[in-house]
């Protein structure tokens, strides 16, 4: 029987090759998904050049609008749980300017919040209304690929010891924008090709390796327990790791020159500041403490509504963010700000936490992401950047993806709503990929 769209006949079950896909004459998804790409790829590359930073605000205000367009064209538009809270938090924030000192910085901090939350917003509520994720794994890695290059004149001049920034002029910026592709590509529902998802591993340890950040030490333990977790164990896949590790162990047994190889990786950037870390002899770690010590300060004499958005670096002795997301929270926008950014988190724990318990791998991998996200927040500040956002909401989808399987009998199958009408029979279903690296 000839196919339709390229969906299943009428009488044939859908395979699991048949992602929901979109016909080209929807032009509202077509255009979503450019803008989608584009809005990923633009953080990762203009943020930090004058000028074109704005394009990220203006890609994802796009977005916003062609959703707005939708709705009005279709009659309904889904919005996603809990959509009220990330907006909650905006418009404290917005409204903390009327009790800000400096208002010439808190507005330049409130146009980075809006422009994140507006972009990563506005992907979440297309991928609600039939969009995949797939244009921000490729957004990702198109704007990793870019990144890392940029950093190759960097470690080619300073050899191993380099720690590199490239395009994003800080080194942990680049550390974690390089560090998230492969949760994208591993957790997205639609399947990713494999040299994908191999490409995403590549980035997380060129970040360990050459930008001595050591949040990235905590996205790669988060990515050794998603793999750990998510893939399912069979004998060929467990004597083929087992293996690996064997062959590893005994060409390192077998090196002549062992203490070579170990002085090498001690003289990298991540194991030096993180020694120093561990010892308290890092001056930068010494510095945060003062920080956050600031910044609790801060909170204790305006502990409800806190200072106002962006006033922790005008208002401190450092001159600078706290490094701690809690803590830039509680100075900045006191209990307010903190209780409707951290209520969030807590729905999407405890909504993972089931889905973690209903043996979901979209709830597994969800659950992993949220903790890696909470851990990173101790040492970054995360509510104004753009990846972060994405990250976030990337992770309530999974959240979803989760209910969605529990409430139709399986962990594995999920149905997603088209944005055109499909007869049941024929409706592709989104499957968790049985194995994707």
């Amino acid at each position: 029987m000839p196919r339709l769209n390229g969906m299943p006949p009428l009488n044939e079950e859908p395979s699991p090759r048949h992602a929901p896909t979109l016909p080209f004459r929807d032009v509202p998804f077509l255009v979503a998904n450019i803008l989608t790409f584009a809005y990923v790829f633009s953080y990762y590359v203009f943020t930090q050049f004058a000028g074109l930073s704005r394009i990220p605000f203006v890609l994802g205000s796009c977005l916003a609008l062609l959703a707005l367009v939708r709705g009005l064209q279709v009659g309904r538009f889904r919005l996603p749980r809990m959509w009220y809270l990330p907006l909650a938090f905006v418009l404290y924030a917005a409204i903390s300017l009327l009790w800000v000192k400096d208002t010439d910085h808190a507005l330049s901090r409130m146009a980075q919040i809006m422009s994140a939350v507006i972009g990563a917003g506005s992907i979440w509520l297309w991928t609600y209304n039939g969009l995949s994720w797939r244009p921000v794994v490729w957004g990702a890695i198109a704007g990793s690929l870019v990144l890392a290059g940029s950093t190759v004149p960097e470690v080619m001049s300073e050899g191993i010891h380099a720690r590199v920034a490239g395009i994003a002029l800080n080194s942990n910026a680049t550390g974690i924008l390089l560090s998230f592709p492969v949760f994208f590509a591993w957790c997205a529902p639609e399947k990713s090709p494999r040299w994908v998802v191999w490409l995403g591993v590549g980035f997380l340890f060129y970040a360990a390796a050459f930008t001595g950040s050591r949040k990235v030490l905590l996205c790669l333990m988060a990515f050794l327990a998603l793999f750990t977790i998510t893939t399912t164990w069979n004998r060929k896949r467990t004597a083929t790791v087992i293996l690996a590790l064997a062959i590893t162990i005994s060409t390192f047994a077998l090196m002549r020159d062992r203490s070579g190889v170990v002085e090498t990786l001690t003289s990298l950037q991540i194991y030096q500041r993180t020694e120093k870390a561990l010892r308290g002899k890092d001056r930068s770690y010494r510095t945060r403490i003062g920080m956050y010590h600031q910044a609790l300060e801060m909170w204790k004499e305006r502990p409800v509504t806190g200072w106002g958005v962006g006033q922790f670096s005008e208002l401190s002795d450092f001159a600078s963010y706290a490094h701690s997301n809690y803590a830039q929270l509680l100075a900045n926008l006191g209990c307010i700000g903190f209780v409707l950014m951290y209520l969030f988190y807590a729905n999407l724990l405890l909504r993972a936490y089931r889905g973690y318990r209903s043996n979901s791998r979209a709830g597994q991998a969800a659950l992993v992401l949220l903790l890696m996200i909470l851990a990173l927040d101790t040492g970054m500040v995360s509510f104004i950047g753009k990846g972060s956002w994405l990250l976030l909401l990337f992770t309530e989808g999974l959240c979803s993806e989760a209910e969605r399987s529990a409430r139709s009998g399986t962990a594995e199958t999920t149905a997603t709503a088209l944005p055109y009408p499909v007869p049941a029979t024929t409706a592709p279903t989104y499957r968790w990929p049985a194995e994707t690296g």
